[in-house]
C-alpha cells in the first residue's frame, strides 16, 4: 500500500485551494434534536439543504498552540507557505435564511451556480445550483434557529 505523503497532501490542499468553494447549511432532520445522528464519510449531499455561499477567507495554516486561529481540533496559525491545512470562514448575512432552523453544514467543491443570476449575489438557495458539487466535509451540530437580528459565522480548518 502506498503511502500518501505530507508534500503529496499539500498538493491536495493546493488543488481545493484553487476550485470554486461553497459551504451550505440546511435544516437537516428534526428528529436529530432528541437523537442526534453522525455525519458518515458516504455523504453525498445535506439531508435538507437550505442554501450556500461562498467563503469570506480561505487561507493555509499550519498547528500551532499559540496561534490565532481557534478551532475545537487546537489551535493553527496563519502560513504564507502551502500546507496541508485550510482555514475557511463563510459568513451568512442577517437576511439569509432569517428564520430558518440550521442542524448540518458542508464544504463543497466545483459547485455549478445557474446562468444569469444578478451580479453580486452571495447567498445561493438549491434553485440557484444548477450542480451542486463534490461535498468534502459534513458537519452536523445541534439546532441553530436563526435571527434576521444575527449573521451566521462558521469556521473550520480542514485537515488533508
Amino acid at each position: 500500500m502506498a503511502v500518501l505523503t505530507n508534500t503529496g497532501r499539500t498538493a491536495m490542499a493546493a488543488a481545493i485551494m484553487a476550485q470554486p468553494l461553497h459551504f451550505a447549511w440546511g435544516s437537516g432532520d428534526p428528529d436529530w434534536d432528541t437523537l442526534p445522528a453522525p455525519a458518515t464519510q458516504l455523504a453525498t449531499a445535506l439531508t435538507a439543504e437550505l442554501g450556500r455561499i461562498a467563503p469570506t477567507l480561505v487561507e493555509y495554516c499550519a498547528p500551532d498552540e499559540a496561534g490565532a486561529i481557534g478551532v475545537p481540533s487546537g489551535r493553527y496559525a496563519v502560513s504564507s507557505a502551502p500546507t496541508r491545512y485550510l482555514h475557511l470562514q463563510f459568513q451568512f448575512q442577517f437576511e439569509d435564511e432569517p428564520e430558518g432552523v440550521i442542524r448540518e453544514g458542508g464544504l463543497f467543491m466545483n459547485t455549478a451556480l445557474a446562468a444569469n443570476l444578478p451580479g453580486g449575489q452571495r447567498y445561493f438557495p438549491p434553485a440557484d445550483v444548477d450542480s451542486p458539487g463534490t461535498l468534502l466535509a459534513i458537519e452536523r451540530f445541534p439546532k441553530i434557529t436563526r435571527s434576521v437580528q444575527s449573521r451566521q459565522t462558521f469556521e473550520f480548518v480542514l485537515v488533508i
